[in-house]
Parts: structure tokens; sequence; C-alpha cells
């Protein structure tokens, strides 16, 4: 599970999407120990993940045969929470399994967002291309190195943010739920963690 610290200036909404609008190499120097990940270390991982081969995401899954199912009550409640998951091979085909449920609960948190114009970011619609995205990340790194870690799932973001174009880095999803739990001081929405898998 990937747990990057945010920097202590963040105090706002505001701070938390201007944060996430950075690039990706930015948030991780930013957000990690310089002593576990140097700069060259951070650019080539961003550069390596970033998608470059042509195709759309709806290509790209046709590609992989992958077929993609609402995943909500395949995840558990309290403890941490998924996105989104995958099974890939040597299952045939692999299924990305998306928790719709939180995607439509990301709406509720949009009142914080004060730009109403940074809306179109969270309708539902594009947050699940944004989770299959990251899971077909997965996916296509299942026959090759098979890694995984944290440095894998923040590939993953880095993939997924590119292939659909995304605005912000999609930590910004974990940090969204988070910083709202603390500033309601928990209720329903209390989380140990988020995490991508």
């Amino acid at each position: 599970m990937m747990r990057l610290r945010l920097p202590g200036s963040i105090r706002s909404t505001e701070d938390l999407l201007a944060f996430h609008r950075l690039s990706d190499e930015e948030i991780l120097r930013q957000s990690t120990d310089p002593a576990h990940l140097d700069d060259r270390s951070i650019t080539r991982l961003c550069v390596e993940a970033r998608y470059t081969p042509g195709g759309a995401l709806t290509e790209l899954l046709a590609e992989a045969g992958a077929r993609i199912v609402d995943g909500s009550d395949l995840f558990p409640s309290g403890g941490i929470v998924w996105f989104g998951e995958c099974d890939f091979p040597p299952r045939k085909p692999p299924v990305i399994a998306v928790n719709l449920r939180l995607i439509a609960r990301i709406g509720d948190r949009l009142a914080l967002i004060p730009d109403r114009s940074e809306s179109v970011w969270f309708e539902p619609a594009r947050l699940t291309e944004l989770v299959v995205a990251h899971e077909l990340y997965h996916i296509r790194q299942a026959s090759g190195r098979g890694s995984s870690g944290w440095r894998t799932e923040f590939a993953a973001h880095v993939f997924a943010r590119s292939l659909t174009g995304w605005r912000y880095s999609p930590l910004l999803l974990d940090s969204i739920v988070r910083f709202t739990c603390r500033r309601d001081g928990g209720g329903e929405g209390r989380v140990e963690a988020l995490s991508w898998n």
C-alpha cells in the first residue's frame, strides 16, 4: 500500500488541489524522504511509467481482454478502503473491479471544493476511468516485471494520469478522503488507509 506524506503546508482544500496539480515528479520529491529515492530515480520512475504508445483506454482494455465489474460489494467496510483491484493473468480474461460506491461518495466531498468549475474532474465517469486506467497498468505489467510495492503503485498513478489526461495526481482521491475525514473528525468516513491495489 502506498502512503506518501503530505507537506505540512497544506491547510485548506485549495492547498490540497494545488499540491496535486504539480507534476508527478514534484509530488514524489515533496512526499518522500530523499534518502529513499533520489531525483534521478524519481525521474526514471515517472518517465518509464508515463503512457506513450497510441491508443485510448477502451482500445487498451480490449487489447488486454479486460472485463470491468462493479466491485463495491467485494471491498470490506472499515479499515482499508479500495478504489479498485484487478485479477490478472494467468486468469483469463483479466477482471478489473471498481468500487463504484466509493467513487459516488467522492462526489459528496465536492462540497469542500470552492471552485465549482473543478467538479468536472470528479464526475463518476472520470473517476471510474482513472481507477480503471490504474488497474490496467497492473495488468499490463503482470506479464513483465511483476514487481509490487509503493513504486509500482506510484507508477500506476503516473500511467493513469497520463493516459486519461486527469488534471491532478490520482493520489488526490486518497487525500480528499483523508483530509475531509480529518476535518470532519471521523464519523462514517473514518478511514485507516486508502489504497489502490
